[in-house]
């Protein structure tokens, strides 16, 4: 899920208006050529300015529309990824929910970052009742006893085979 190319220009220039075209070419991985016809067009929209300064620079400033605009443009973001993320939660729980169902005991092993947040945000929501039966550990799979009969639910692979594994990101 990508940002909108005028949302990047918007951004960038409110934090550098001496930023190169060249720059936000770089920024945004497309040619000079479409940065260039951007910047046309959000000019004509009335969303920056334009002054040409020695050295054959250009100065770009955001105008007050640019600012609603580029404001605008933020919300739909996070409002979108909040979507996304809620969806993504909903899986999350719904599958967590029917590996319980299934398994007599489930250990979670999770890594420290966003998506083991997530997953652990999820659970938390479940408010599962079953503590014994479900276990959250963080790290690797060297935390791991190869004689637990769990199913060990991951995002990632494991390389113990003598471990039952699942990984929750394909479920969902």
């Amino acid at each position: 899920m990508g940002e909108d190319r005028e949302y990047i220009i918007l951004k960038y220039i409110e934090k550098n208006e001496r930023i190169s075209q060249r720059e936000l070419s770089k920024a945004l991985g497309i040619s000079l050529g479409s940065v260039n016809m951007l910047l046309g067009k959000m000019m004509e929209e009335g969303l920056i300015k334009v002054r040409t300064i020695p050295a054959k620079r250009a100065f770009y400033m955001l105008t007050p529309r640019g600012m609603v605009e580029k404001a605008n443009k933020t919300y739909k973001y996070i409002k979108n990824n909040y979507k996304y993320i809620n969806t993504t939660k909903k899986r999350i729980k719904e599958n967590l929910l029917k590996i319980l169902k299934e398994e007599e005991e489930v250990i979670l092993l999770l890594q420290e970052d966003e998506i083991g947040e997530l997953i652990k945000t999820s659970v938390d929501e479940l408010c599962y009742k079953e503590e014994k039966k479900l276990r959250i550990i963080y790290g690797n799979e060297e935390n791991l006893k190869s004689d637990s009969k769990a199913l060990i639910v991951t995002t990632k692979e494991v390389k113990n085979k003598k471990v039952r594994t699942t990984n929750l990101l394909e479920r969902i």
